[in-house]
């Protein structure tokens, strides 16, 4: 009888958490994205499931897969220290008209008469 390798289970949210199966039908209702990754293909790396995370989450950015807000989400960070973490990295950071017109949005939340 063959057995097959351990593998660490991350189940990532749309929204960007990572819940266990069963937390994710007892409290969510966003769907799953379910990620199985042999422990032997990161043995050595000293990763956590954050790493993890921050690694996704940088490369859908970097690709343009995903919006800046939400790959900050996706890796659990706020979002200027992702813009930090994808500048370090030489990633660079596109801003449009629509993220203009939300940052001013946002601001004009904390400035009110």
């Amino acid at each position: 009888m063959r057995f097959a390798p351990p593998v660490t289970v991350w189940n990532l949210s749309d929204d960007g958490g990572i819940l266990s199966l069963a937390s994710c039908r007892l409290f969510s209702y966003h769907p799953l994205m379910h990620v199985e990754l042999p422990d032997a293909a990161l043995a050595g790396t000293g990763m956590t499931p954050d790493h993890v995370r921050l690694e996704v989450a940088v490369a859908l950015y970097r690709d343009r897969k995903v919006s800046m807000g939400r790959a900050a989400h996706l890796a659990g960070l706020p979002r200027i220290p992702f813009q930090r973490e994808l500048a370090d990295r030489g990633v660079t950071m596109d801003y449009d008209v629509a993220e203009y017109e939300e940052d001013l949005r946002v601001i004009s939340e904390f400035v009110r008469p």
